[in-house]
């Protein structure tokens, strides 16, 4: 039966079963494509906010930390106004990382 047939039509036959098959992979590759696409607008809109969120949460207590210590350094000088500026610094460090944990408490998480 293929005995029967031309190189021409086997040729053609070959070509159209390889352009099938790169239509079919083209296919499953946009597919992947477009999941991997809604994933990572996922992660963008969920995961990102609340991490940002937690980062600015753990500045902040290292920057507390800074003036607390500032505070104590101060103390041992003697010298009553870097004291209350440390205290100033550490407080405004402290609204600072409350409003951050605020921030992260109102973003919605999944699951």
């Amino acid at each position: 039966m293929l005995a029967d047939v031309t190189m021409k039509s086997r040729l053609l036959a070959a070509f159209l079963l390889l352009a099938l098959v790169s239509v079919l992979v083209g296919a499953v590759g946009l597919s992947a494509s477009g999941r991997l696409a809604a994933q990572a607008e996922g992660l963008a809109e969920e995961v990102l906010p609340s991490l940002r969120a937690v980062g600015q949460v753990q500045a902040q207590f290292v920057v507390m930390r800074f003036h607390a210590t500032r505070a104590v350094l101060s103390a041992m000088k003697l010298d009553p106004e870097g004291v209350a500026d440390a205290h100033v610094q550490r407080e405004r460090a402290r609204k600072l990382a409350e409003a951050g944990l605020a921030r992260y408490a109102s973003i919605p998480k999944a699951g």
